[in-house]
């Protein structure tokens, strides 16, 4: 159910919130889609009065879904070629067991929401060095899969060109950045994300189902800690010269290196 007008019930604000979050960490699908001429349309189960959807009261409106749609719809975004070398059957039905794909996966992983059971970790490559400091630079590669479905519906392989995001600014799904945060150089890893951490009730049409769980796996190439670099930045002009040359080098090296990866 979807809520739209100036004056929002308590329902309709968290059904915004939801929409704009996906909104937000959802900008490299956008920048895809901008590419199709083709545009994406949806049936309402029942019609809407345009009166009603412009006053202050607003109005609810549901929407048919077509799971056999968003299925078409997101295999023509990319090469084939590419999508077959992308391929990962981890997402397909596990093997001698009743388990669907994900809780076979889910078995073999770490909460890392702390106990709540909405994102969880396995390490298929260990990394070097130390983990990701908050409000880092991150620079990574991925792939999204959805259950049953080994092709992803979202590459930066595809895309050929990784991804740079800062943690903390709200620019990553939560659930993706919550990942990140836990990774080191080089590490690859397999995330398993809840929709409350990552497209929410409402998916992202045409790509993503509404209520769907999403398999990232992730590469992290590369990140720069900032935080030294804003340390100088706050420090007052009048102090700046009792600052170590090696704290000045620091922070230059730092912004140097965010102004190579953004």
């Amino acid at each position: 159910m979807t809520n739209v007008g100036v004056g929002q019930s308590s329902d309709m604000m968290e059904n915004l919130e939801i929409s704009e979050n996906a909104n937000v960490a959802n900008s490299d699908l956008e920048d895809e889609e901008e590419e199709h001429n083709d545009d994406f349309t949806v049936t309402l189960k029942q019609p809407i009065d345009l009166d009603d959807l412009c006053n202050e009261k607003g109005c609810s409106f549901e929407v048919e879904l077509d799971e056999e749609g968003y299925s078409e719809e997101q295999n023509n975004y990319f090469n084939p070629d590419d999508v077959y070398r992308n391929l990962d059957d981890s997402c397909l039905q596990a093997d001698d067991t009743d388990e669907t794909s994900y809780d076979y996966l889910i078995s073999k992983s770490t909460d890392l929401s702390d106990g709540q059971g909405l994102v969880f970790k396995q390490v298929l490559k260990q990394g070097s060095g130390t983990v990701v400091p908050p409000s880092a630079y991150v620079t990574f590669h991925y792939n999204a899969y959805m259950e049953m479905s080994d092709e992803p519906f979202d590459s930066t392989y595809m895309r050929n060109r990784s991804e740079r995001k800062r943690l903390g600014t709200g620019g990553l799904l939560p659930g993706l950045e919550l990942g990140l945060a836990t990774m080191k150089k080089g590490e690859e890893a397999r995330f398993i994300v809840r929709p409350e951490m990552a497209y929410g009730k409402l998916g992202a049409p045409p790509r993503v189902m509404p209520n769907t769980t999403i398999l990232f796996k992730v590469t992290l190439c590369n990140y720069v800690d900032y935080s030294q670099a804003e340390d100088f930045d706050n420090i007052p002009e009048t102090e700046r010269g009792k600052v170590s040359f090696d704290q000045l080098l620091v922070a230059v090296n730092a912004n140097r290196e965010v102004t190579v990866a953004t």
